[in-house]
């Protein structure tokens, strides 16, 4: 018989959850509900850790490839990867904007990657910090973007100032305008790599952090200050805010997780209607025991109100926020390396609930190389007309492909002429000759324009591919994509 605290997840949930693990190829989508195994989405290496995010609005899933320099795209129900675009060098964490617009991807080199995920152009590239990205947060509004790193630092980032640094009012400190985005805060506190950060998608102020040094820090990124830090005896990997914010859960090397309660909720505020500093308040803290082996990931389902945990020993835990298990879970064959909660996808809604619209149009393969770069190679290539402003004209390029069409012309220049020489329908019910001969000259016209649209499907098909601009190296295939180029008839 389910515990009182199983029916309540079970009623409540509204959610499914993705899992990935560091040796295993596959990556799973279980219904919390009943635990089963909805899809199984294949690849040919995992999924690198912190690298796998979901767009709700268009129904993809995006995972970097452990092995290689490869994002891969996953449609809902479709188990296949849908696309793989190579990558411009390896990413270590990935985000996706709460627009759904920007995906940024944080590199190994320091670089941070900002995707347009209608054009699958890189619409912006900076260095962010001297070592690799670990970790990549935006604020629920998309104003704010937060960056973690090896280097043991933390960095708050305008996407005004990312996208806007050449302006007059964006400056170095010297005064110098050099086009590099400055950050707005620095976090510094860490003395070690920082392995994760989280902020919640509500406006929050708050930013938690935990390194490998041992302690965790609560930021106020409204002032740019630390508010708190907490010491543990082992080294930390991951954290999360409950929805509410009343509770911290921390994750460390030694297969605990640490429920920081941070405030009553009836505490909140000062008579005078101020915030109490979490500094002054006193911490409690709870020790969720279950895995056997390093935490390496957290996840916390807002509408069940229950926390979800990956870790080395192959197993995904549910918490009560009590610190009571709820169910555990062997999905996979090797250490979590990734758990994301979305909302229920209208995919595995129940019939009678599920939306009857279509999703909007879908993402574009991303590119490996920046504008300039792309520009220089399609300098190269006949099909790709440039404006004056280095950008495609669709419109040219399809002109271009029906001055290659003389035959399809030709053809239509011919039944036209044959149209025209010889009497309509409508006339030939006026004449006498018998219905047979009539039926035949229909059939033969019907005949012709089969043959027009067979030729004309044919060389639409051959002159139109829509790819990514790394088709040109067989390594990523859109078919519903934006990019034009040639390809031999098959």
């Amino acid at each position: 018989m389910l515990k009182d605290t199983e029916l309540d997840f079970i009623r409540l949930s509204k959610y499914l959850v993705f899992a990935s693990a560091e040796d295993d190829r596959n990556v799973v989508l279980f219904d919390p509900r009943n635990l089963g195994i909805l899809e199984v989405y294949e690849d040919e290496a995992p999924l690198a850790p912190k690298s796998m995010v979901y767009s709700k609005e268009y129904g993809y899933l995006l995972g970097k490839n452990k092995t290689k320099t490869i994002l891969n795209f996953w449609k809902m129900k479709q188990t296949k990867p849908l696309q793989k675009c190579p990558l411009p060098e390896n990413i270590m964490s990935l985000a996706l904007s709460s627009s759904q617009v920007y995906c940024l991807g944080g590199g190994q080199s320091g670089s941070v990657y900002i995707w347009s995920t209608l054009t699958g152009d890189i619409e912006k590239k900076f260095v962010a910090h001297n070592k690799g990205v670990l970790s990549l947060r935006l604020s629920g509004d998309d104003s704010l973007v937060f960056t973690a790193s090896e280097d043991a630092s933390i960095k708050v980032w305008t996407l005004v100032s990312i996208f806007g640094s050449k302006s007059d009012i964006f400056t170095t400190h010297q005064g110098r305008r050099d086009g590099i985005p400055q950050p707005l805060y620095t976090l510094l506190g860490h003395i070690d790599r920082v392995t994760n950060i989280w902020i919640n998608s509500n406006l929050s102020d708050l930013l938690a952090s935990v390194s490998a040094d041992r302690t965790a820090r609560i930021w106020d990124i409204s002032k740019g200050i630390e508010i708190k830090k907490l010491s543990f005896d082992s080294a930390l990997t991951s954290c999360v805010f409950d929805s509410q914010e009343e509770f911290l859960f921390i994750g460390n090397k030694k297969g605990v997780i640490k429920s920081v309660k941070l405030h009553d909720q009836t505490e909140i505020f000062s008579d005078e209607g101020e915030a109490q500093p979490i500094r002054d308040s006193k911490l409690t803290m709870v020790d969720f025991i279950g895995h056997k082996g390093e935490v390496t990931c957290l996840a916390f389902e807002s509408e069940g109100y229950v926390l979800i945990s990956g870790g080395e020993d192959k197993q995904i835990i549910i918490w009560s926020v009590n610190g009571t298990i709820v169910k555990t879970l062997n999905l996979l064959t090797s250490a979590i390396s990734n758990l994301l909660i979305i909302e229920r996808p209208a995919e595995y809604q129940k019939e009678d609930t599920r939306k009857k619209s279509k999703r909007p149009i879908s993402f574009s393969p991303f590119s490996k190389f920046e504008e300039a770069k792309k520009s220089e190679k399609r300098k190269n290539d006949p099909i790709f007309l440039e404006k004056n402003d280095g950008s495609v004209d669709i419109l040219r390029d399809l002109r271009k492909c029906r001055e290659n069409m003389s035959i399809d012309n030709i053809l239509l220049e011919e039944f036209s002429n044959s149209l025209n020489s010889n009497p309509t329908t409508t006339s030939r019910t006026m004449r006498s000759e018998p219905k047979k001969e009539n039926d035949s000259e229909q059939s033969q016209e019907i005949e012709k324009l089969k043959d027009i649209n067979r030729i004309l499907f044919n060389r639409l098909y051959t002159c139109l591919l829509y790819t990514s601009d790394a088709a040109d190296d067989l390594l990523c295939v859109d078919l519903g994509g934006r990019r034009i180029i040639k390809k031999k008839n098959i």
